[in-house]
């Protein structure tokens, strides 16, 4: 019987999960209890059973003695309870170790003994005041003697042992499930990539243990300039994580990334993963496009679509994307934004397009309604490849803003009420939790604050008329978003015109109103926005309309108290739906249909579905950085230009005609032509495949001979549409990139008008069907050259090409260049009679020297360059 006066340890009802294996040890936290009457709290031993799930016990009583612990009876005895000191409070733990248990599974080739991942395991606790001596005494009559000595058992505390968690983050190659890359914590990687993704997960099947959040944290100079906080798993993510960095990377600076997890059963790394990394801008892609607003020079191109005080009136920002080329683009533009809230620190994404064969200069203005009075913002516009790998951030010259004229509040999807007329707001006071307490013996009372606790509440009144949008912004579809169908808005129209009806129309009037309503008592937070309290995210309540007496209640006044629920940022104005900046694409395909014919003479084997495949099919091959995948055939009409045969029809009859034969799928049909003309046209609704000879279930269409089979061959015309599928190339996947420097030296005789900087760029070029080697840029070069040589170079920030002369030191030294993307020798200015000529020489020529000898000027040059660079290279994945 256990003791009365010695209660049992507090647990916990469950324990963090914890990674099993060789080695591997569980803390069993617990406290005693305040009523124990434990005299000398250090004789006192821990006893523990533990089970499996279902009740059995998993302590491996064979091998009973190890480290002063015993487990012969079923239990472990003599464990030593050890306080945590990073704990506050009376909290001490238990420590079971792997050899504690006998356990032996085999799970994914891999086995266990001792704790096995994947099962949860129940566990109690009890207190002894004496400790079992060991030797000859039997445990299970010792512990019989002892029993007045034990407390009773604890409650179930619950626990889970995993695996080790599965880790894959392509951006720095790590890769613990598949050892792929040496982690090592000291190691700077270069990295032509700026978002963060990877996946997590149990590393065995079995297992079936998944993340339940991710944390990113940035550093720079051991200072935390960025966290992601805590980005929990969804249904849709399962085990795929991901993260949009919102800082602005500085080129070639240096950063640390810190990132740790917490699995569903709340295992946590005793330490974030550390990486050390620098961003090579030279490796990114650069978009041929940049951002135009009414504030720049640029603005001839808006002011057909939106002014100033247009912006200002309907409280947004209008944007255009425009490119100098006009060519066809498919990809991902993106969008982002920073503000001078954070000193433009932060990038956040405001709208995702997808082009497909589209001109850059295609995409409408687009309108961002989340801005705030006042402030000032800057915008930028990249490029998102199909893998979410994003080009340079290309910034508009100097930040924007917009000073409101009126209030708004923006609903979902963008949907927004102008507060144009008699708009007011009243009452405007901050909530905090604040109490006083007035005691009977104290002069002053208490006050008590709950510091976390800081909102507003005010009221918000205004009148309402369909007058208050112009602009469509909150009807955004026009009446149709009240009528519905145009035939139904033409009525109304035609009526009010026959009525004269223009400032008193108490239908729509209504209809408006009704909709306004909608929109107020929807329980949707709304963004509050103005000039004068900035932007608040609020709930309305209270909401009540009141008919204006006095224009015959045409119109109505309404009011309503907001309260604020949330941080005003882009964050939340995502969650709530006040705007949606969508997902980048990964297929940049486009079909047309098109109209196609053969015709020829064709052998009764020859399949006429495979020839137009033949032709107009050429997947895999990006003819012109192009690959078109020929979907369907349809609308066939056959002409036989030959006179008629005597075939045999299905019925076994010899007749004049022409056979042909048909096969789709599995069916197999012969079908003869009676048309004297030879013509047959096949029901518009079929459609027909071809596939190649690795598809199953090949259409097939044969023109046939004669009954006798002395004619083999047909002439004929077919004429058919075709939807031909379009994608732009798309290199092989990669399963491995990285970025390096380093510096190179040219030295060879070069002839006017050579790109040396193509000579260097295929030194080092390298795309085979499984490695790559690209150069990003050259960044600082050092020309050695006869004085007068002339150069040609061009970086990045050229819109054309510079020259460069060497003086009479015989070099040039370019330094920090925003990467070179042309270096040609142009050729030389020669000196006679101590003059140098205005004229670059780009052949030999004969000149007179001082002393009216001839001399020949040679206009080609050797040429010694050295010079910085930066390439990508890494590996494709195999097919």
């Amino acid at each position: 019987m256990a003791s009365r006066t010695i209660y049992p340890p507090i647990v916990n009802s469950f324990e963090p999960a914890f990674v099993a294996g060789s080695g591997s040890q569980l803390r069993v936290y617990f406290s005693f209890s305040a009523l124990s009457t434990i005299p000398n709290l250090a004789g006192v031993t821990i006893h523990a059973n533990i089970m499996r799930k279902d009740g059995v016990s998993v302590l491996n009583t064979t091998n009973d003695y190890i480290n002063g612990r015993y487990r012969a009876a079923g239990i472990i005895l003599n464990l030593i309870p050890q306080r945590d000191s990073s704990l506050d409070g009376n909290y001490y733990y238990v420590v079971i170790n792997n050899e504690d248990l006998k356990s032996i599974v085999t799970l994914s080739g891999r086995t266990y003994n001792g704790w096995i991942p994947g099962w949860t395991y129940k566990i109690q606790l009890r207190i002894s005041t004496v400790t079992y001596p060991g030797g000859n005494v039997k445990q299970a009559a010792w512990l019989q003697e002892y029993a007045n000595y034990f407390s009773e058992w604890s409650s179930i505390c619950y626990t889970k042992a995993i695996s080790e968690m599965a880790l894959q983050i392509p951006l720095f190659e790590y890769d613990s499930a598949n050892n792929v890359g040496v982690y090592d914590p000291d190691t700077v990687h270069l990295l032509p990539a700026i978002d963060f993704s990877g996946s997590l997960s149990s590393s065995i099947v079995e297992a079936d243990e998944n993340y339940n959040y991710i944390n990113v944290a940035l550093y720079k100079n051991g200072i935390k300039i960025e966290d992601s906080g805590e980005i929990y798993k969804t249904e849709l993510s399962n085990s795929y994580f991901s993260y949009i960095f919102k800082t602005k990377f500085i080129n070639k600076t240096s950063y640390e990334l810190r990132f740790t997890y917490e699995t569903e059963n709340e295992y946590k790394p005793a330490s974030p993963l550390v990486f050390l990394f620098q961003l090579v801008e030279e490796s990114l892609d650069i978009l041929d496009a940049r951002l135009i607003t009414i504030d720049n020079d640029y603005n001839e191109i808006l002011t057909d679509v939106t002014t100033l005080d247009m912006e200002e009136d309907e409280g947004r920002l209008g944007i255009k994307i425009v490119s100098d080329s006009h060519s066809p683009y498919s990809g991902n533009i993106c969008v982002r934004r920073s503000s001078a809230k954070d000193n433009f620190a932060y990038w956040e994404d405001v709208k995702i397009f997808i082009l497909k064969e589209q001109d850059i200069n295609s995409i409408p203005i687009f309108y961002d309604y989340t801005i705030e009075s006042g402030v000032f913002y800057k915008y930028g516009v990249q490029s998102i490849s199909e893998r979410g790998e994003r080009g340079l951030l290309i910034e508009i010259a100097n930040p924007i803003q917009r000073v409101f004229n009126y209030s708004y509040l923006l609903g979902k999807n963008g949907q927004q009420l102008k507060l144009q007329f008699n708009n007011t707001v009243g009452n405007f006071k901050p909530r905090v939790g604040e109490s006083k307490t007035e005691t009977i013996g104290s002069k002053y009372p208490f006050i008590n604050r709950n510091g976390n606790l800081n909102y507003k509440d005010f009221s918000i009144s205004g009148l309402i008329s369909f007058w208050m949008d112009e602009c469509n912004t909150f009807l955004q579809n026009g009446k149709k978003d009240i009528y519905q169908y145009d035939n139904v808005i033409r009525e109304y129209e035609k009526y009010n015109e026959k009525n004269n009806i223009l400032q008193y129309d108490y239908t729509f009037e209504r209809d408006f109103r009704e909709k306004v309503y909608e929109f107020l008592i929807d329980g949707q937070p709304k963004l509050f926005k103005s000039p004068t309290e900035g932007n608040i995210i609020v709930r309305l309540l209270d909401v009540g309309f009141n008919p204006i007496q006095s224009v015959g209640r045409l119109i109505y006044d309404f009011s309503c108290s907001a309260s604020e629920i949330d941080e005003a940022n882009m964050q939340n104005y995502q969650k709530y739906g006040f705007y949606d900046p969508g997902i980048y694409g990964s297929d940049f395909s486009v079909v047309v249909t098109c109209l196609g014919q053969i015709d020829g003479t064709f052998k009764n084997t020859d399949n006429i579905f495979k020839l137009i495949y033949e032709k107009y099919d050429s997947q895999g091959q990006n003819y012109g950085g192009y690959s078109k995948i020929l979907e369907r055939i349809h609308r066939v009409k056959i002409t036989i230009s030959d006179p008629p045969l005597r075939v045999q029809n299905n019925a076994n009859e010899i007749v004049l005609g022409n056979n042909f034969r048909l096969s789709t799928g599995s069916n197999n049909s012969i079908i003869t032509i009676y048309d004297p003309r030879g013509i047959y046209e096949f029901d518009s609704l079929l459609d027909f495949y071809y596939r190649g000879d690795n598809f199953i279930g090949n259409d097939g269409l044969y023109l046939l001979g004669d009954a006798e089979g002395q004619v083999e061959y047909v002439n004929a015309t077919i004429d058919f549409l075709y939807d031909l599928k379009t994608l732009p190339y798309v290199a092989a996947e990669i399963k491995e990139k990285k970025t390096g420097f380093g510096i190179g030296q040219f030295f060879e005789e070069v002839t006017p008008g050579t790109n040396i900087y193509n000579v260097i760029y295929y030194r080092y070029y390298i795309n085979s069907n499984s490695k790559f080697r690209f150069l990003n840029s050259l960044s600082s070069i050092e020309i050695e050259a006869n004085p007068h040589t002339v150069f040609g170079i061009q970086d990045r920030a050229d819109s054309q090409m510079q020259y460069h002369e060497i003086g009479d030191s015989g070099v040039l030294t370019l330094s920090n260049l925003n990467n070179i993307v042309s270096l040609k020798y142009i050729g030389k200015r020669y000196k006679t009679n101590n003059e140098i000529s205005d004229e670059i020489i780009t052949n030999d020529i004969i000149v007179k020297d001082v002393y009216n000898n001839d001399i020949t000027i040679r206009a080609a040059a050797d040429v010694s360059i050295t010079y910085e660079y930066s390439l990508t290279e890494g590996f494709y994945k195999e097919e």
